[in-house]
């Protein structure tokens, strides 16, 4: 991950070939050059990069019959037998 002052882009080439571009301050990330609508901004806090974790479980194509999540939304479990790639 390359992360600088206003920017962050994150390549993933390994296990999904997905090229994910996200921008503190915006409410779009780009995946392989298609744009995403986020319901908030990224964000930088601490020297990390903050997205909500449903658009990570979008990208990565985690169905939403597969999450689950507990009553007060502080854990959230999720599971993939095998990756769709």
């Amino acid at each position: 991950m390359e992360c600088r002052k206003k920017a962050a882009h994150i390549k993933i080439s390994n296990l999904l070939g997905k090229d994910i571009v996200i921008k503190a301050g915006s409410d779009v990330i780009t995946v392989n050059q298609e744009q995403i609508k986020m319901p908030i901004a990224a964000e930088i806090k601490n020297d990390k990069l903050h997205i909500p974790f449903s658009v990570w479980l979008s990208i990565f194509e985690i169905p939403q019959e597969k999450i689950q999540f507990n009553e007060s939304k502080t854990k959230v479990t999720f599971w993939v037998k095998t990756l769709p790639y």
